[in-house]
């Protein structure tokens, strides 16, 4: 895939090195063409970070793969056309509101609306695109951090003018300009005279007048991107004291994740992205900061520095990168394969990213939750029997193994409506069987049917269970995402409540249960899952269904 970057700012004249350096960087670390534009309409091609910088006139023609267009600026918009980009993104990073309002025109309006997707990066902003623009494709894709920069920041050699600074210090960078609480650094610094409070970065609107009342106040000035680490790792806490209303809620800190990326403590005004994040400290209160800051100082090396780490190492620019390919890649493959879940696709994606954003270990993830979430009766019955499964929709296989290693005596079959899937299927796992099937006309009949993660992707699946009952003799064994607000495109179904009937014909609901998936460990899902079993009226006993406190129509 080619990503273009419009000309807004210069890759290395910026103020500060920012989200769409990060993001085109990372688009090329993880193998695709990334083309950052700068003003003017010509110059000499330069390779940074793999990333190719050229002016507008530079770009290449007739590039191969689909090429997509990443817009910040919403008048670039009009350049589809002249850089042939199959594909818009307009990433939505400040709010349209208070000192940025200005920017809420008809370009906006008209970016939000021709872009094929808007990326937000905050839970926020992504309620208000949602809100005014109902139906438009949205990805909630913060900021991160470059964690390999940051992750090492204790082992640079302090700064200078930062080792002429008593300790502590209690440190911030960034621009420093209207949304920054003047008069709650002053509150602070006034009840701690003897810490040094260090800004870092561009003063824009004069703070270092504005407090030149406090001496423990310190402007260190703008510091290359390069040297920030150094400055980080000598912090004995960040802050991000921001000022708390409408535009910083929408915000994204970038320097939160990068301060958690170096390990130290963050303490911030209660933000809501700041709030969300279990490893920042939020308050608006100083007098609450000064006794955490007292806590932290007392602990020393806190016994959280590697958490905050691993927390950062999961939101990294490569991470969100990757996010935003697979989103791009559901898009592009659904385009040049005539539609959304087709044949074409499903072929498109098993033979392009299907593994590469680990389709596979989702599914492992999914069968094996199904089946350890099964009553004990259901499990010991299909054991105790030679019987025909069927794994419908089985992907590359991989719940087929699960299943058949669980019940030993069965013949398991996998069935998947893609050719390339079955393909694939049948050479990683050359002991089982696999055929080329439509789920929705399936002839053969199984004594059991699993279908984990597969009707979500039609818009009336409820025909298709029904139909998956005719082909069954004993269970059908459903799993699929509960009340999802993933977002997610390929998923044309929201499954709630009243999908589950107690009795569907000759079978009967006898097994339900929700599952949350948001805080087991290796979790594949960020949601809900339902596990739910129908049996036919021949074998199901009354004593035997497990619905627990599961709310069925």
């Amino acid at each position: 895939m080619n990503i273009i970057y419009p000309p807004t700012i210069e890759w290395e004249g910026a103020a500060v090195y920012q989200r769409p350096q990060q993001l085109l960087s990372a688009f090329a670390a993880l193998g695709h063409r990334a083309i950052f534009i700068e003003p003017g309409g010509s110059c000499s091609v330069k390779i940074f970070q793999g990333v190719e910088v050229c002016g507008l006139d530079d770009v290449p023609k007739g590039m191969i793969g689909p090429t997509v267009l990443w817009v910040t600026h919403p008048p670039h918009l009009m350049l589809k056309s002249r850089l042939q980009a199959d594909h818009v993104v307009f990433d939505y990073i400040d709010e349209a509101v208070e000192e940025f309002a200005v920017w809420n025109d008809r370009h906006m309006k008209e970016a939000i609306e021709g872009a094929d997707l808007v990326t937000v990066v905050s839970k926020s902003l992504y309620e208000t695109v949602a809100d005014q623009y109902p139906g438009k494709p949205l990805l909630l894709l913060p900021n991160a951090a470059d964690f390999e920069h940051f992750r090492h920041a204790e082992a640079f050699p302090i700064p200078n003018d930062l080792a002429a600074l008593p300790k502590p210090i209690i440190g911030f960078y960034g621009s420093i300009s209207t949304w920054i609480d003047t008069a709650f650094l002053a509150s602070l610094a006034g009840r701690r005279p003897d810490w040094s409070f260090v800004m870092i970065g561009p003063d824009y609107i004069n703070a270092a007048g504005l407090l030149a009342e406090y001496p423990n106040i310190h402007f260190l000035g703008r510091k290359p991107y390069a040297v920030l680490p150094a400055y980080a790792g000598h912090f004995d806490a960040a802050m991000i004291p921001f000022q708390v209303r409408t535009m910083t809620h929408s915000s994204s800190p970038i320097k939160m994740y990068e301060f958690l990326a170096a390990g130290i403590p963050v303490l911030s005004t209660p933000i809501r992205e700041a709030v969300h994040c279990p490893h920042v400290y939020t308050s608006d209160d100083p007098d609450a900061w000064c006794r955490e800051l007292d806590r932290l100082l007392q602990l020393g090396k806190d016994i959280n520095v590697f958490a905050r780490i691993a927390y950062a190492e999961k939101h990294s620019w490569k991470a969100r990168a990757a996010v935003a390919l697979e989103r791009l890649l559901i898009g592009t493959y659904a385009v040049s394969a005539r539609g959304m879940n087709s044949e074409q696709y499903w072929d498109s994606r098993f033979n392009h990213n299907w593994e590469v954003f680990q389709g596979r270990e989702q599914t492992v993830f999914f069968a094996e939750l199904a089946i350890q979430a099964l009553p004990a009766w259901i499990k010991d019955d299909i054991g105790s029997r030679r019987l025909r499964i069927c794994d419908a929709g089985c992907a590359l296989g991989d719940a087929v193994r699960l299943i058949a290693e669980h019940w030993r005596m069965n013949e398991v079959v996998g069935i998947d409506f893609s050719e390339s899937a079955i393909t694939k299927a049948s050479s990683i796992y050359p002991q089982h069987l696999f055929r080329q099937g439509n789920i929705r006309h399936l002839e053969e009949t199984f004594d059991v049917i699993f279908c984990s993660n597969t009707l979500e992707h039609f818009a009336d699946p409820h025909g298709i269970i029904d139909h998956l009952l005719s082909q069954t003799n004993d269970y059908l064994i459903l799993m699929m995402p509960f009340h999802d607000d993933s977002g997610e495109p390929e998923h044309l179904y929201r499954f709630i409540e009243t999908d589950f009937y107690v009795r569907r014909g000759s079978f009967l609901l006898c097994f339900a249960e929700v599952i949350d998936c948001r805080s087991m460990p290796g979790s594949r899902w960020g949601g809900k899952q339902i596990a739910a079993v129908y049996v036919h009226e021949s074998i199901a006993k009354p004593e035997n269904m497990t619905l627990g406190s599961y709310k069925i129509s």
